[in-house]
């Protein structure tokens, strides 16, 4: 598992998640690649699983999952 850790001044809303696409041909892996966010505790808030290849969005230079809409509240 990889990723990073935030702080949140504000509350947002996660609508969509994505995974950086460098060279912009696509994401390889047989069954696609689970993405989520968890809070401090280890606790699973939101997921999805963004799909091999180029079969998921590219918005920029990432492939994007639409998620069920989630709150993240600050901290």
């Amino acid at each position: 598992m990889q990723g990073w850790e935030f702080t949140l001044a504000n509350s947002i809303q996660v609508v969509d998640l994505a995974l950086y696409d460098n060279n912009l041909n696509g994401l390889f892996s047989p069954n696609g690649h689970p993405i989520g966010v968890w809070d401090s505790n280890g606790n699973l808030l939101v997921q999805g699983t963004v799909q091999t290849g180029t079969a998921s969005p590219l918005v920029g230079k990432w492939r994007e999952v639409p998620v069920t809409p989630t709150i993240l509240g600050p901290g």
